[in-house]
């Protein structure tokens, strides 16, 4: 089985009838999409569910470029928001949890 027929399928046993089932069907279908997309989680598909660092792919609406640096997401706040949102219309497309540290160092 590929693993976009993991997608479908997983998609379709999703039945609307358990909430909690289907929550984890989602991220068992976002984290199949963010592997084959490298590791990169669309904003569209899934937002963070913690306040922390992470490494992000944005753009700044004036000059359309896109940039990957490391920003935080505030998922707490009232208006969850990533850090700088706003600045010169700052958005974010994709994001991914960053690496844990080295051990032993």
């Amino acid at each position: 089985m590929t693993t976009e027929e993991t997608i479908e399928y997983l998609t379709r046993c999703a039945d609307g009838l358990d909430p909690e089932f289907d929550c984890a069907v989602s991220m068992a279908v976002s984290a199949l999409r963010a592997q084959q997309a490298g590791g990169w989680i669309s904003v569209n598909d899934r937002l963070p569910e913690t306040d922390r660092d992470f490494l992000c792919v944005y753009k700044f609406r004036d000059n359309g470029k896109h940039f990957i640096g490391i920003l935080a997401y505030f998922a707490t706040d009232e208006r969850p928001h990533w850090q700088n949102q706003g600045f010169r219309e700052l958005t974010v497309t994709h994001w991914q949890p960053l690496p844990e540290p080295p051990k032993g160092e």
